[in-house]
């Protein structure tokens, strides 16, 4: 299993530019150096009554030429998965535990960059300046959607 992310708006159309993946255990990893570094924050998620209540999902959406899911759909969704809960500045490590397409937005990817600017972690892992840099990219390409 692996965390997949694209740089957001390049996931239907299969982009290979602004894509980055980590395996579990390297998710883990990055997320346990994000959360030293203070660039995560803990908002409440949204919960499973919220999820429910996502308009029916069309599984013809390409046939038909709509949004992925029909455009009910694809509109609640993209709210759910954008929002930033709470007060916290960073990226809501929820966005990490799953693939249903959380946005990790530009504001929150910059809110995470500033953090570790001033609270660098002591021992990162080889991968971290390539993370830095993606985070980076992501930042001017719109967020980051993780599935």
């Amino acid at each position: 299993m692996a965390v997949d992310m694209y740089w957001r708006g390049t996931w239907l159309i299969g982009a290979t530019e602004g894509y980055h993946q980590f395996n579990w255990h390297g998710m883990s990893r990055c997320e346990e150096t994000m959360e030293a570094a203070g660039m995560l924050c803990h908002p409440e998620p949204p919960s499973s009554a919220e999820w429910n209540a996502l308009p029916d999902f069309i599984e013809d959406w390409e046939q038909l030429g709509l949004p992925y899911g029909g455009v009910a759909y694809f509109e609640a969704k993209q709210r759910l998965t954008l929002a930033h809960r709470g007060e916290c500045a960073g990226i809501p490590a929820y966005k990490f535990h799953s693939n249903d397409g959380w946005v990790v937005t530009p504001a929150e990817i910059r809110a995470a960059l500033r953090a570790v600017q001033t609270n660098p972690p002591d021992d990162p892992p080889k991968f971290w300046p390539v993370w830095l840099d993606y985070l980076r990219e992501a930042e001017s390409h719109g967020g980051i959607e993780v599935h």
